[in-house]
This record gives C-alpha cells, structure tokens and sequence, in this order.
C-alpha cells in the first residue's frame, strides 16, 4: 500500500516538473508582443508598412513587422524571443538627438511587466506635439516624421536601431486644419457660452477636434457631420478656459461640419469646415 501510494506521488512529482520544464521552455523560445491591439480602422491597410526585418542580439532576437505612421502617433507591430528582456523603446527624429520624441523605459519591475502581455505584440507610440499647438500654419510635414528612428534596448545591455521611412504617401492623406472659429449659446440667463473651435486633426487612425470653452456645458453635445453620417465623440473632453480635445473614429471624407447642439433646448448651430 504504502509503495503504491509513493509510487503516485513520485509520479505526479515527475509530471509537474516536466510542466514546468515546458512552461519555461515556451516562456523563452515563443515570440512575446507586448501591449495593444491591432488598429482596425478603415485606412489601416492603405498605410501600414510591411517592415518584417529580424536583428539577433547575443541570444535575443526582435522582428519588426509592420509600422504605421500618424500624426503625433505610431503604430508597430514586432516580436521579441529570446533569453533577454526588452527594457526601453526610444523614438527620435534624428539617431544622435539626445531628447527623443517617445521614450518607454522602465518595462519591467522585478521579473513582471508593467503592462499585461497581448498575444499580438502591438506597441502605440505617442510622440510629442510638433508644431502643432502653436502654430498660425500648422503643416502634416511637420507632424509625421519619416524617417523616423526607432530604438529598442535590452537587458543584456544590447540594442538595436530601425530607420523607418515612409512609402505610403501617408502626408498627403492626412490633414490639420485651423478652424478658429468661435460662436455663442444662451444657455445660461446669467452669463452666456462661448465656445471657440481651434484646429482639427484628420488622422489615419483617429480625428480630433479643439475647443475652448468659457466654463463647462453640461447640456451641449459637439459631433461631426459628414455627408448623411453623424460621428459622436469616443473619448476626450473639454471645460472652462482650457483647451480641451474631443476625439472621434477616423474620417476619410473631406466634408465635414461641426455640430453643437444644446441637448436641453434642441438648438443648433452648425459651422462648416474647408478641407481642400
């Protein structure tokens, strides 16, 4: 009795190891993508790059597969197998510059991630404002950066670098327009609204829209018009005297209005913008 029974435990001893043995394996060796899903929106096809370039350092490997550029963004697609752990990720307009546009460091605390590991191995780079805020004359050249250099680092204190350069005309389809228009709602007996719409940002992968407001409108809805379609907000906010930003899905159209309706009185008002 008692030998069978150890017999069963040895067994089950030597089935848990070879688990484990397998899981370690697996951890190690398969292909690990980090954050994100993929983006799905209509124009993703027509401006993704295929990149699929492998680079090995010691026992590490990182395979950058697919890169999309957007205004102030940037989508990639990579894998990373191997032994050592990625640890940075730099994006820079020029390899020498000592202030990068994007920087993710700190990935990992301990033997953990930060972030849940997606399966898909998607990273979104939100890189800094270009001359975008401030300008009279806001310019997509200026806010797509091809070519754009991007460094991933290691724990084994290697890295490597990609030079990414643009080959899908993505400037031409991408727009920022000034609206600089502000109008006035009596939503108030005491003090009336302004609202001032600065720029918006037809992007690839999202639309974006500025406004300013003399203090916050809880009964006003702000969505775009275009063509016999109504796009409302998908995130994104705004209040009094701050510029705030309201973001809406991908728009690949050129006509476009701005709707603000007073959701408490039904009155609107719509302000139509020039795309050429």
């Amino acid at each position: 009795m008692y030998k069978t029974l150890y017999q069963k435990y040895r067994l089950l001893i030597l089935i848990l190891i070879t688990f484990f043995i397998i899981c370690v394996t697996f951890s190690l060796f398969k292909p690990k993508g980090i954050l994100y899903d993929p983006i799905t929106t209509p124009m993703k096809n027509n401006y993704t790059m295929k990149i699929n370039k492998t680079e090995k350092l010691d026992n590490t490997n990182i395979s950058l597969n697919e890169v999309l550029l957007d205004i102030n963004e940037v989508y990639i697609k990579s894998h990373i197998w191997g032994k050592d752990k990625l640890v940075a990720i730099e994006a820079k307009k020029n390899p020498k510059d000592t202030s990068p546009l994007f920087a993710f460091t700190d990935l990992w605390i301990g033997g953990k991630l930060k972030f849940l590991p997606s399966s898909k191995g998607y990273f979104k780079l939100p890189l800094k404002d270009i001359k975008i805020a401030s300008s009279n004359e806001p310019n997509t050249e200026d806010a797509i950066i091809s070519p754009l250099y991007l460094s991933f680092y290691f724990s084994n204190g290697k890295s490597t670098t990609f030079k990414i350069e643009d080959n899908t005309n993505v400037k031409k389809s991408t727009k920022i327009l000034n609206i600089n228009k502000t109008i006035k709602l009596n939503i108030n007996k005491k003090k009336p609204l302004y609202l001032k719409f600065g720029q918006l940002i037809k992007g690839i992968t999202y639309t974006a829209l500025s406004v300013t407001t003399t203090y916050y409108p809880k009964d006003i809805e702000i969505t775009l018009l275009v063509n016999k379609n109504e796009f409302k907000a998908t995130s994104g906010g705004y209040g009094g005297g701050i510029i705030g930003k309201i973001y809406f899905d991908p728009i690949e159209e050129n006509n476009i209005k701005i709707k603000v309706k007073n959701t408490e009185t039904n009155e609107k008002e719509i302000i139509p913008i020039k795309i050429n």
